[in-house]
């Protein structure tokens, strides 16, 4: 039987879905899987098609109501977070493929309600993190949905350290020279605090480089220091803005973190992480072993001025990042297992190289651990 699994969207350089289906494609392929793409709906970029067909993926390029003649071979029909996604269900539910949804908000997005009473709830929901089950779930209840709904499952968002550039590399510091604090993010509103250049001003030869920022965020953030640089969403490579840091601060202007992308891109590069203490932040970072969790504004400072004057500091967390990283948060093998188990779930086994019996013997090893 084909091990074909079909997913409704495309790359992209900018935003968490996007890039996580990159890396998501790259697992799959890694495991055998015979992956298709349709985007959804203009057609890509001869770059992006190019580049998502050297990943081994087929690129097919339909109009909507065409899905429901699309041969998905047994295999399912996956979504990240795309609302075309959802508008496709229709036409998805007569193509008579397993649905899998992967929220990757800690909300239900605009078009879900919709479309879960009108064709019903997909196969799966893939959640991230159990923080974004927790929060998501109860807004299901009036579709269908229980607390112990067997359509869940916690799988991690993949990420492919093995290339790429994810090479660890920790951007030395001498003692009084610039202090190189980074946020990246979109260019929406709650992700950007508006006070944040006031209390980043409190960091000793701090130096800041910020890139999301467009013209509404800039009005968001106020008068711009001197030592404040905002660049555009996508205006350099995300690696290459990594490169220049030597801490990450992760604080926003409301929105809730799931799974955060940032996080695991600063983590696999050597570079230190700040963030709330929060939210799905929990999940991903130990408290001054892998990062520094903060419940204010005042700590945020606090833990960037015990960065900015501890060399050892930086070093010591940006080396525990990289281990749990390749120890569990991000390796290939776990997160694996977590999607053989929805395969399984849904009755697509095919999919996986193991059976359900042989993964409900497995180990869970701390990859589903909430850390604290």
């Amino acid at each position: 039987m084909q091990r074909k699994v079909t997913v409704l969207g495309m790359i992209s350089n900018v935003g968490g879905a996007g890039t996580e289906l990159e890396h998501t494609i790259k697992l799959w392929r890694h495991y055998g899987l015979d992956v298709h793409v349709i985007p959804t709906w203009d057609a890509p970029t001869t770059a992006d098609r190019q580049h998502v067909e050297s990943l081994g993926a087929t690129v097919h390029l339909l109009k909507p109501p065409q899905v429901a003649a699309f041969d998905f071979g047994s295999g399912p029909a996956v979504g990240f977070c795309n609302p075309k996604f959802l508008n496709a269900v229709q036409w998805l539910r007569k193509a008579g493929a397993p649905l899998v949804w992967c929220n990757c908000m800690t909300q239900l997005h605009k078009d879900e309600g919709r479309t879960w009473k009108q064709f019903g709830l997909p196969d799966a929901f893939m959640f991230q993190s159990q923080y974004q089950m927790q929060a998501i779930a109860p807004s299901l209840h009036r579709f269908g949905y229980t607390d112990d709904d067997e359509r869940g499952y916690l799988v991690r968002g993949a990420f492919w350290l093995a290339d790429g550039g994810w090479e660890w590399q920790f951007q030395s510091r001498e003692p009084n020279s610039p202090f190189v604090v980074g946020k990246l993010a979109r260019a929406a509103r709650m992700k950007w605090w508006s006070s944040m250049y006031d209390h980043l001003a409190k960091v000793p030869n701090i130096q800041g480089l910020f890139m999301g920022v467009d013209d509404a965020i800039k009005r968001r953030l106020g008068q711009r220091p001197k030592w404040a640089k905002p660049l555009p969403p996508g205006h350099i490579p995300t690696i290459d803005f990594y490169r220049q840091l030597h801490a990450l601060v992760n604080v926003n202007g409301g929105d809730r973190e799931n799974w955060p992308r940032v996080g695991l891109e600063a983590m696999a590069l050597g570079v230190p992480v700040v963030a709330e203490r929060r939210w799905g932040w929990l999940e991903m970072i130990e408290h001054e072993y892998t990062g520094l969790l903060c419940t204010n504004y005042s700590d945020v400072v606090a833990a960037l001025c015990r960065l900015e004057r501890d060399e050892g500091l930086r070093l010591e967390l940006a080396k525990n990042a990289r281990e749990a990283l390749e120890t569990h948060l991000a390796r290939p093998d776990l997160i694996w297992r977590q999607w053989c188990e929805l395969w399984h779930g849904i009755g697509c086994g095919h999919l996986a190289e193991v059976s359900a019996v042989e993964i409900a013997a497995l180990p869970l090893v701390n990859a589903d651990e909430t850390l604290t």
